[in-house]
Order: structure tokens, then sequence, then C-alpha cells
């Protein structure tokens, strides 16, 4: 029996399902009505967020996982396991599978006291209605954005306990130089970086983080076509802030008060 398989055994889908998801992004700028962003920025506080911030391409696809622990894995999409090596899940409806399967049989972790998860986007095809700034022939492809460490302990906890571990940061998350050198092992690429930054030198008002999005309004993550990009994520080292900036948004609340 393989070391995944002994995990779900003992603990069960449910458990590892949750603590291999990714947590939830806030928007930079609090949301209103109707969709349109406020002037109110959801920080609770600046004063532990000094240091480094790394700006990154946000791709519109469909979040996936590969969930390793020895020389076995597990795909999942950003809500429910799909695949498990040899077959054992099946459902592939967003094509995830097709398009992360390859590598990840190539794949494996010797494990002391944890699990790894690459995480990632699978884009293009017909996955979203962004799918064709990427792509004019449907093709699909993946982007890696994090990788992390689950601890075999956190099993231990209840679902509502391990569910509140991950939002408040519990994942040990790789660094850039490991992030890179993981991606690189899988075969994979990485999501598009695009400037580095301090915390201080991040705009506060909506106008200025509209004028920011607007120097990267073209991906750099096309497949076989150049369009327009979703937005950027904006995160420091150890994902203690980390924010989505999508276009949509801001040009919802620009139009809207007349001031795109």
């Amino acid at each position: 029996m393989s070391l995944l398989n002994e995990i779900i055994q003992k603990y069960g889908f449910e458990k590892l399902n949750s603590a291999t998801k990714y947590p939830s992004i806030s928007t930079y700028h609090k949301i209103g009505d109707r969709g349109r962003l406020v002037e109110e920025l959801n920080i609770e506080s600046e004063a532990p967020l000094g240091g480094n911030l790394q700006i990154t391409e946000k791709i519109d696809g469909t979040n996936a996982r590969i969930i390793i622990y020895g020389d076995d894995y597990i795909i999942g999409s950003r809500e429910e396991l799909i695949y498990a090596k040899g077959d054992r899940v099946k459902n592939d409806k967003l094509r995830i599978v097709e398009a992360l399967k390859e590598n990840a049989d190539q794949l494996g972790y010797s494990p002391e006291h944890s699990i790894m998860v690459l995480y990632g986007e699978v884009y293009g095809g017909k996955i979203t209605k962004a799918s064709k700034q990427y792509t004019n022939d449907e093709s699909i492809s993946f982007r890696m954005f994090d990788a992390a460490y689950v601890p075999i302990n956190i099993f231990d906890k209840s679902l509502d306990e391990i569910s509140t571990w991950r939002q408040n940061g519990g994942q040990d998350f790789a660094g850039n130089l490991l992030l890179f050198k993981l991606a690189s092992d899988a075969g994979f690429k990485v999501v598009p970086t695009l400037d580095h930054l301090r915390f201080e030198q991040l705009p506060k008002d909506r106008r200025s983080v509209y004028k920011l999005l607007q120097q990267h309004k073209t991906t750099k993550a096309g497949i076989d076509i150049d369009g327009k990009s979703e937005g950027i994520i904006v995160r420091n080292i150890d994902r203690s802030f980390i924010r989505k900036i999508r276009f949509e948004e801001y040009e919802k609340t620009a139009k809207f008060e007349g001031w795109a």
C-alpha cells in the first residue's frame, strides 16, 4: 500500500483535500455594491507588512494541484481530488489531468514528516471565457505559482481546525529559489514574474493601482497568442500578505465613477 493510501485510509479524503487546498486570496481593495471596489484596503494592519513584494501575473484558468508523497501522487482541482496515480479516481472535465499527468508520473518526493503540494493554473482550451486571450487553437498549458509542505500531524486535527490552519498561514510555502527548482524538476514553467517592490511602494488608492495594472496589460503566459492579462498577484515571501488585483473590478469601478 502506498503512503498516500495509508493516509487516506487512516484519515479520509476530506482531510487530505482540505489540508492541501490553496488558501483563498482576497482582493487588494474591498468590494462594495455590484462588484465595484471601494477605497478601503483589505489589510488588517500595515505594521508587520514591511519588506519586499513580488508581482506575478494572474492567469485566468482553473486552479490545480499535485499532492506528492513517496512515489505516489493525487491531482486535484481547487475544490476536489480528481485523479490518483494508476487511474484510481477520474474526473477531468476541466482538462486538469490531461495537463498534469505526464509530468506527475515522473515525480517523487522522499517524505520525512510532510506531503509536498505543487500549485498552479491550467488554462487555455475552453476552460474560461478568457481562454481566447492565450490560444487560438484550444491548446492548454499549465503554470506553477506555488508549492508547500503539509505536515502529516495536521491530519490528527478536526476538519474545522484544518480549514482554520490552512486559511491562517499554516502551510509551509517554498521560497522563490526552491519554487523555481521544484518547477524545473517537474518540467513545469512558473507564472511570469513582473516586478518586485517594497510594501511601502505599493499604491494604496484605486486609481494608482489601476495605473499599475496598465503596465501589465498583455499576458506573458500566452500559449500561441499574447492577449489581455487577467491581472496581477502581489505577495511577500512567506505569503502572510497575498492579494489579487484584477482588471475586471478596476475597469468596472473606473467606468462607473468616470475615472477610466
